[in-house]
């Protein structure tokens, strides 16, 4: 969301761009997959070689942060958040005791 409103008001030409880059395959294999990059902004693009046209952005958003280690790192602090407040409050009682 923030990029997109960067992306409003400050405007990234997309004049300076990388040559096309091919993601390497599996075992040696070509990928078909290639992009370009902006040299300004950073953002990818994809790229058809076939064509030499620059195609849609590429999202990786999805990609950065999964949900799931989220809910990993939710489950680790439960425990965790519970074991310091048992510790906290034994430690209270004994200072309270003469």
């Amino acid at each position: 969301m923030i990029d997109t409103v960067l992306n409003l008001l400050f405007r990234c030409s997309h004049r300076h761009l990388s040559r096309p880059l091919t993601r390497p395959g599996q075992a040696g294999v070509r990928s078909s997959e290639s992009y370009i990059v902006c040299l300004d902004c950073g953002k990818q693009f994809a790229y058809d070689v076939e064509q030499m046209r620059i195609g849609k952005p590429i999202n990786h958003a999805k990609a950065a942060q999964p949900k799931s280690k989220l809910k990993i790192a939710m489950w680790t602090a439960v425990p965790l958040v519970t074991a310091l407040g048992i510790k906290w409050r034994s430690a209270k009682s004994e200072r309270g005791k003469p």
